[in-house]
Formats: C-alpha cells, sequence, structure tokens
C-alpha cells in the first residue's frame, strides 16, 4: 500500500476508493477533517449539507377545522395531518376547532386535504 502525504503525515488507504484525509479551515478558522469520497463530493460537505437542512425554518400555522364534537374527532385531525411530511407536531383543540401545526415547509393545500380525509373541513 503506497502512503498518502497529508500535511506532515502519511495516510495509508486500506482501500484504493479510499483518499487521504486533509483538513479544510472553515469560516470560523476551525480545522474540519474533509475525506474525498468516490462519488465527487467530500464526507465534510454531506455533513454541512445535513446541518443546513436540520437549520431549515420551523413555522407553526393554526388553522381552523369544523365538525370536530369528541376526542375521536380530534384524534383523527390529529393523526392525518400529523402523516404530512415535515409536520413535526399537531394539536387540535375540541372546544373551538383551533388546529396548531408545526413544521418544515407546512403547505395550506396538504393540511386542508389531510382534513378532508378525515372528514372535516377547513374553515377558510
Amino acid at each position: 500500500m503506497a502512503g498518502v502525504p497529508v500535511g506532515n503525515q502519511v495516510e495509508t488507504a486500506r482501500y484504493p476508493c479510499h483518499a487521504a484525509v486533509r483538513s479544510a479551515t472553515s469560516s470560523a478558522g476551525t480545522s474540519t477533517p474533509l475525506r474525498d469520497t468516490p462519488w465527487g463530493y467530500k464526507v465534510g460537505d454531506v455533513r454541512d449539507r445535513k446541518a443546513k437542512e436540520n437549520t431549515m425554518a420551523t413555522i407553526t400555522k393554526n388553522y381552523t377545522v369544523d365538525g370536530m364534537t369528541c376526542g375521536h374527532c380530534k384524534a383523527s385531525v390529529e393523526e392525518e395531518i400529523g402523516e404530512i411530511v415535515g409536520v413535526t407536531s399537531v394539536e387540535a383543540e375540541l372546544a373551538t376547532g383551533r388546529v396548531t401545526v408545526t413544521g418544515e415547509d407546512v403547505q395550506d393545500d396538504a393540511v386542508a386535504d389531510a382534513v378532508t380525509e378525515a372528514g372535516y373541513s377547513v374553515r377558510a
């Protein structure tokens, strides 16, 4: 196995697809190890992209649902809305019909479709 020079060190790759580990300095001045991959991007790039995805803005929207009359109604609406991709929490108030939806990129049409699927309607 041939050694790969990395700064003052030499790293030996066990497999041909493994490349050298090297450091890249971030804007904060910290050194982050990166590893070239056979897919054309660096492992650090994937980590940075995932961190950016995890910081997507979480929003909260309120809707008024007509027709909920019992705990089962409330649970059905919460369950259907909770299945929407990006929704992190749903809380329905039976007395007022108010439904609070929290998540990333929550679409009003998707919420309305979920409420309709549960057998209720969203007040405009």
